[in-house]
């Protein structure tokens, strides 16, 4: 994050989101609701000692299952980005429900993939562009990006970092 990044809090769920998606994120999730879809927000804002400290304790997991320090440090990396590089510190990311692959595998899941977009959110880590995110599949977390791009994004079947390029040319 660049140092002059701002953060607006906003309480959701009782996570901490930034202020700029809570109306959208609100209105999804009573929209859900309606439908008959529970969807809550499990994770929202991380400071970046917060990360550091999930961060950390996912290493010394590691380590504790036998896996030497450069292997603990990679495989946390998988699952959690370095403190100062998570989407979480943004406040502008959520995890929805569980946390867990099996969210795929719910009414939520295939209500978000149906009409988060709507509300300004895309799934940020899809499976099929983990080798341009770097980042393997988290059907729970989902970026706030703005009704506009998130529409516009799913239409391309675009990425954020393949959309952020686009934009560019």
């Amino acid at each position: 994050l660049p140092e002059n990044w701002e953060f607006f809090p906003f309480l959701v769920d009782d996570e901490v989101v930034d202020r700029r998606m809570a109306k959208d994120l609100l209105h999804m999730v009573k929209a859900a609701e309606q439908d008959g879809v529970w969807l809550w927000v499990a994770s929202g804002y991380r400071s970046r000692e917060r990360q550091q400290f999930l961060f950390q304790k996912a290493v010394e997991e590691n380590e504790r299952q036998g896996m030497g320090e450069e292997e603990a440090r990679a495989s946390a990396m998988k699952t959690l980005a370095l403190p100062g590089h998570s989407e979480h510190e943004t406040g502008l990311a959520v995890d929805f429900n569980d946390v867990s692959g099996e969210f795929a595998n719910t009414k939520a899941y295939d209500w978000l993939q149906q009409n988060g977009s709507k509300y300004g959110f895309v799934q940020r880590y899809r499976e099929e562009k983990s080798s341009i995110t770097g980042v393997k599949e988290e059907s729970w977390h989902y970026r706030y990006v703005g009704k506009e791009a998130a529409q516009e994004m799913g239409q391309l079947h675009m990425c954020l970092e393949e959309y952020v390029q686009y934009q560019k040319e």
